[in-house]
């Protein structure tokens, strides 16, 4: 997994809505969150609903929020559709992206700057981390900060290997 301090690698990938979505662009406007999931995963799963809160908290001028998923898109389209999440949904078909961002577990957690450095990075499920970030993103874009994880969530769960066709 990337770390802190590095460059993220670009990425242009299409969304389950058909959009391409270029990174190089994205951090134009500001920071990039980006989240790598596996449907399999539990600890993703459980990942989805702060996902979303944080997206609707914070995505738009200055902040962006996308997942990225290598799982095939017909199973995204559906979760999508049950969950009514409504964060984009990035599909990684090659896997490519993936492996460029050193992901070897899900969920893997980025938030990228403007000049491409990974400002943060953590897999798993950490309540800390992700109320964390979504203060950054607070302070970025000079709004109150929401907890989106409170007492419910768990402190922590164990992010889900990735295994990852050759």
């Amino acid at each position: 997994m990337l770390a802190k301090g590095e460059q993220a690698p670009d990425l242009t990938l299409v969304g389950l809505d058909g959009r391409s979505y270029s990174l190089t662009e994205a951090r134009r406007a500001g920071w990039v969150f980006l989240a790598f999931f596996d449907l399999a995963c539990p600890t993703s799963q459980l990942s989805f609903l702060y996902w979303d809160r944080l997206h609707e908290a914070y995505a738009g001028e200055g902040f962006t929020f996308w997942t990225v998923s290598v799982d095939p898109p017909a199973e995204v389209a559906r979760f999508v559709e049950r969950s009514g999440v409504t964060f984009p949904v990035l599909l990684d078909r090659d896997s490519r992206i993936t492996r460029e961002f050193g992901v070897l577990a899900t969920p893997t957690h980025f938030l990228v700057d403007q000049d491409g450095t990974i400002m943060e990075s953590y897999d798993g499920f950490e309540r800390a981390a992700l109320n964390r970030l979504a203060a950054v993103a607070a302070q970025r874009l000079d709004r109150p900060a929401v907890e989106l994880a409170g007492e419910e969530a768990p402190e922590f769960q164990m992010a889900c290997s990735l295994l990852l066709p050759l």
